[in-house]
């Protein structure tokens, strides 16, 4: 397993998470892009890490462009101090998410 460090937390990635990845082409920058400026929220237990068009308007005010990165879904785990990546994907609706 893989392992980066963004603002202080630890994000410990599992075989399954570098498979889709490299398989939806998420790389290094657009993680990094979707947890330093995505939207963070829970849901079911899990951490989701999201760029959506508001992301995106809100980057582009302060010179970063966001645009590569919009619609990117990340789901990590809470461990402790640690998060572990699940899964990456894109998917600019968050209606998924939404509880009935």
């Amino acid at each position: 397993m893989a392992e980066k460090i963004i603002r202080n937390k630890k994000f410990i990635f599992t075989d399954h998470s570098l498979k889709r990845f490299s398989a939806r082409r998420i790389n290094d920058e657009l993680f990094n892009l979707a947890v330093i400026h995505g939207r963070k929220f829970y849901s079911n237990g899990a951490e989701i890490y999201f760029v959506g068009k508001k992301e995106v308007e809100k980057a582009r005010k302060l010179g970063i462009d966001l645009r590569s990165a919009e619609g990117l879904n990340i789901i990590v785990q809470p461990y402790g101090d640690e998060k572990i990546v699940i899964t990456g994907f894109k998917n600019p609706s968050l209606k998924k998410y939404r509880q009935h």
